[in-house]
């Protein structure tokens, strides 16, 4: 099965590279805001990947609104990944603190790129009606967020509308008061 038709060409298979880089033999990765998209990683990966949706009708492992907090331990996962889903959450930033809290290497997010034209379009009052789109979140906003908790940007790609941006964990030490 391959990803709805939702965002632009090439972000999957971007994404899909990012995740190859950062992952390792025996990972436990978790794909919060799955959808119905199951990830057709080669036989030879040898990853596990968890599924987690607010909508129990596209059968994920577990059934979670990202809006709350994700009930799993801290560093529970090796990756998480989070295609297409911060756009159209209420608290980006509480959800990037979630993922911080559960990852213990590396985080991979896609979104709608807010500095290019298209990517405007997806995030314009249309597309919120349309696609529930919520609130852009621009990569510097992540990038400065993540470094309080503790990761740092391993790589960004762009298309013509959205961007892949890919955290590692550098440190342990949550910095706080230093959020923007």
């Amino acid at each position: 099965m391959t990803r709805p038709n939702h965002g632009e060409s090439g972000i999957w298979d971007m994404a899909l590279q990012n995740i190859r880089t950062q992952s390792k033999k025996g990972d436990l990765l978790l794909d919060l805001g799955c959808g119905v998209f199951v990830w057709n990683l080669p036989k030879n990966f040898e990853t596990t990947v968890i599924r987690v949706d607010k909508n129990p009708d596209v059968k994920p492992d577990y059934v979670f609104d990202l809006n709350a907090a994700i009930s799993f331990t801290d560093k529970s996962f090796d990756g998480i990944l989070a295609m297409e889903v911060i756009e159209h959450l209420e608290n980006p930033f509480h959800f990037l603190r979630e993922c911080c809290r559960i990852a213990k290497r590396f985080i991979v997010i896609t979104t709608p790129d807010p500095d290019t034209p298209k990517g405007r379009t997806w995030l314009n009052e249309d597309a919120y009606f349309n696609y529930n789109h919520i609130l852009a979140v621009p990569s510097h906003l992540i990038r400065r967020y993540a470094f309080t908790r503790g990761f740092g940007m391993a790589n960004i790609n762009r298309n013509v509308a959205n961007y892949i941006i890919t955290l590692k964990r550098i440190s342990d030490e949550i910095k706080e008061g230093q959020y923007f």
